[in-house]
């Protein structure tokens, strides 16, 4: 039987955003004596911590640096049955915390459920608008309540990211999040439970706001550079096709940069600065792929 859920959140120099996450949360319709908030700080050199404290949240630190480690931490320290993972840079709707906690009631054989997570309505600029819209059309989030599937993305189901839920014994039994990965170590917590026959479900209705779509050119390729990376390091780990299979996985990342680049030389109705950023966005994401392959 359910008691508690735990909301778990890393954070890392998020003064600017951390305020309006938990505010999300609190604001939740869900009763608060059934949830608590834990938030992992990595050594922020903001007032990170000082804003967590003044939400009256439990606050952590976490010595090890990442992601990863910090929810894992996060997961050591949580006390509810359910742990549900969210982002200093994400405003979940009033009733996220409900829909969790129904869904898991009404499918008590379900170890995990994730939804999709879109951009904000409201924007700073064009290149934010459109890194949103892109994101969007790009991931082709399941219209449907569908069954995650291994080593597939979002049109298998993929559970992970700031918009979704565990069973926390679930979590525990595949050892938490590798630490060793730079990025995608969601994807890859997915990945190894669906391996090890859990069943987890995407949930187009548990769906949050991600604010952290960047405003500025470098910020979109180091954003997709290192999501780029993160791909490459998580290909390297479930494929063992040697020096060959990487050389193949190389060329294809290659191709897709010469794709990418005859695209933006054709004719379009897209404005251009959207058709300049899906460029941008295709060619990092591959050099970062590169990079995690090598």
């Amino acid at each position: 039987m359910l008691k508690l859920l735990s909301v778990v959140i890393p954070s890392l120099n998020s003064a600017d955003t951390i305020g309006r996450a938990l505010s999300s949360i609190l604001a939740s319709d869900f009763p608060r004596d059934k949830y608590e908030i834990i938030v992992v700080d990595g050594g922020s050199t903001d007032n990170t911590v000082a804003i967590c404290r003044a939400f009256a949240v439990k606050v952590f630190s976490c010595l090890k640096r990442g992601w990863a480690a910090a929810l894992n931490l996060g997961i050591e320290k949580a006390r509810g049955e359910i742990i549900c993972i969210s982002n200093t840079d994400v405003i979940v709707p009033a009733d996220w915390l409900r829909k969790i906690w129904e869904f898991f009631r009404s499918h008590p054989d379900v170890e995990g459920v994730g939804g999709p997570h879109f951009p904000p309505r409201i924007y700073s600029n064009d290149i934010q608008r459109f890194s949103g819209e892109i994101f969007v059309e790009d991931q082709g989030f399941p219209v449907k309540l569908t069954r995650s599937r291994f080593m597939r993305m979002w049109d298998g189901g993929l559970v992970c990211g700031p918009a979704c839920a565990y069973k926390r014994e679930t979590l525990l039994s595949a050892g938490g999040l590798k630490e060793s990965l730079m990025s995608y170590s969601d994807i890859d917590l997915c990945w190894r439970l669906v391996k090890m026959g859990k069943l987890l479900m995407f949930n187009p209705d548990v769906r949050v706001v991600h604010l952290g779509f960047p405003s500025t050119l470098r910020g979109v390729f180091s954003q997709q550079f290192k999501w780029g990376r993160g791909s490459g390091e998580l290909m390297k780990l479930y494929y063992s096709g040697g020096v060959v299979d990487r050389l193949k996985r190389e060329a294809h990342s290659f191709r897709q940069i010469l794709k990418a680049s005859l695209l933006l030389l054709s004719p379009t109705s897209l404005p251009k600065t959207k058709q300049l950023l899906r460029w941008i966005n295709y060619v990092s994401f591959h050099l970062g792929r590169i990079r995690g392959l090598g």
